[in-house]
């Protein structure tokens, strides 16, 4: 893999980029797109988007928010067997997690598409 610098499509912050595993399914490096944690926000934003709760509207119990929910141990390395399983190019030790938190409600910088 050739690594590349990059910018954040989110928050505009240097990533590294560069020839993505073709058997990655999550966190594949590429060319242009996300750094690791902003990656990270957007892969667990949608998938509580595509099976929160429509009562809670979120995966999370009711009245726990992400903040707490991502500063707990089991969740992160709930999150790092995914990343395992899925092949990411990106290692667990990588994401930023008081980052994540702290950039958890941050508009992006520009509107993409699903497949953009």
């Amino acid at each position: 893999m050739t690594d590349t610098n990059t910018e954040c499509q989110r928050c505009g912050r240097a990533a590294r980029g560069g020839d993505g595993n073709p058997n990655a399914r999550i966190m594949r490096r590429a060319r242009k797109g996300n750094c690791v944690d902003c990656a990270t926000i957007v892969i667990l934003q949608r998938l509580d988007n595509m099976h929160g709760s429509k009562q809670h509207g979120s995966l999370l119990p009711a009245g726990f928010t992400w903040a707490e929910a991502l500063a707990l141990p089991h969740v992160r390395e709930q999150f790092a067997a995914v990343m395992k399983a899925g092949n990411a190019d990106v290692k667990p030790d990588e994401i930023d997690w008081d980052r994540v938190i702290e950039l958890w409600n941050i508009a992006p910088k520009e509107e993409r598409g699903l497949f953009d």
